[in-house]
């Protein structure tokens, strides 16, 4: 399901000349179809690379519980899981005003930490359970613009070893995992910026508006995401050194929205090349809402190593994320077509009703105590 709620804007000018306000409300005009377009793109990407960090629960290779027959425990901290997901500076699309689409980075890190607990069952069965978390970052890298994001992602499974290993013969193992995934993201809080405009003023003729706008709040993206997750694992044992590949899969719901909520002050300060003094405008944006649901089906092959020390194990792990959306479906109808164009340049339009796939390498790096 997607809606589109476009509220009025609320604007409040004091003692200005018609000339003038004029200019100011073309910046705010300007600013409005920005921050329209980045509450419908940012819920679009989010959706269709998110997925990519659920992952799967149970780290290692999953051969070491429950060895012997026996039950045992482990213990261990996610030191980091990392993921790189491509394509985010396309969310600038179609912001003139901002020129995000030349701001935001075109890859960004997605790091998370966490802990994750195992129990073995005996006869090769084992249970776990993973907490992950983001706090409160801002992951654009020195970029000019703060993109921050804050989550939580909590996670079970089951794990059974079908085969032990015996030299080259590798372990079997089987596993079924499910996530929760829930998190926000802010792009442009308190955002502060110059700009200068062409633009036609009434009764100066054409010419550049210059001045400064500014940002109190951000648009912001909210989501709530479940994840299951079917896997095959094979696991090797050469002593210390445990190598495995594994093959996943990852079936996604939930909604990703994305919304406005923020006051946006503009300023005036030359009008074709005049100097001018005037009251700053200030534009009230109530919410612009926009949900989709993520990318239904992602692919996970993926490689690791344990590095078993006796009671301690280090695990490193690298897998390759695809996941694949099948379109964003209606149409949008109403007073959102008049900032998203279904044939303009934003990632939401005729071709993004189509088939599409995005992908994202995740790294994990992990270390546990194990009984």
């Amino acid at each position: 399901m997607k809606r589109l709620l476009v509220s009025l804007f609320v604007l409040s000018v004091t003692f200005l000349s018609p000339e003038r306000a004029s200019a100011q409300q073309d910046i705010i005009d300007r600013l409005s179809q920005d921050l329209g377009a980045l509450s419908v793109n940012t819920p679009i990407w989010l959706s269709t690379h998110l997925p990519a960090m659920m992952g799967q629960s149970g780290m290692g290779a999953g051969i070491d519980l429950s060895n012997d027959g026996g039950g045992g425990i482990s213990f261990g901290l996610i030191g980091l899981h990392m993921g790189f997901m491509n394509q985010f500076s396309d969310v600038g699309k179609g912001t003139e005003m901002l020129g995000l689409e030349e701001e935001l980075p075109d890859n960004i890190p997605w790091p998370q930490f966490g802990a994750t607990l195992g129990i073995g069952l005996g006869g090769g069965f084992e249970i776990g359970a993973d907490f992950r978390f983001i706090p409160e970052t801002d992951l654009a890298m020195g970029k000019l613009i703060s993109t921050s994001v804050g989550l939580i992602s909590a996670s079970g499974s089951m794990r059974w070893r079908v085969v032990d290993p015996v030299g080259p013969v590798p372990a079997v193992v089987i596993g079924v995992s499910g996530g929760y995934h829930s998190g926000i993201m802010k792009i442009g809080a308190g955002f502060k910026s110059a700009y200068a405009v062409p633009a036609t003023v009434p009764g100066v003729g054409s010419g550049t508006v210059e001045g400064v706008y500014e940002f109190s709040g951000s648009p912001t993206m909210r989501w709530d995401l479940y994840q299951v997750s079917p896997e095959l694992r094979l696991g090797w044992e050469f002593g210390p050194f445990r190598p495995y590949l594994g093959l996943g899969a990852g079936f996604s719901f939930g909604e990703v929205t994305g919304s406005s909520e923020l006051t946006a002050t503009v300023t005036v300060d030359k009008v074709a090349g005049n100097a001018v003094s005037q009251e700053p405008l200030i534009h009230e944006d109530s919410t612009s809402y926009y949900s989709t649901p993520p990318a239904m089906f992602t692919l996970r092959p993926h490689v690791g190593f344990d590095i078993v020390l006796g009671i301690v194990a280090v695990t490193a792990q690298v897998e390759l994320a695809i996941m694949t959306q099948d379109g964003l479906g209606t149409d949008l109808t109403g007073a959102a077509e008049s900032f998203v164009p279904t044939d303009g340049d934003m990632l939401y339009n005729e071709a993004s009703k189509e088939s599409t796939t995005s992908a994202a390498v995740v790294t994990t790096v992990a270390a546990r105590v194990q009984f």
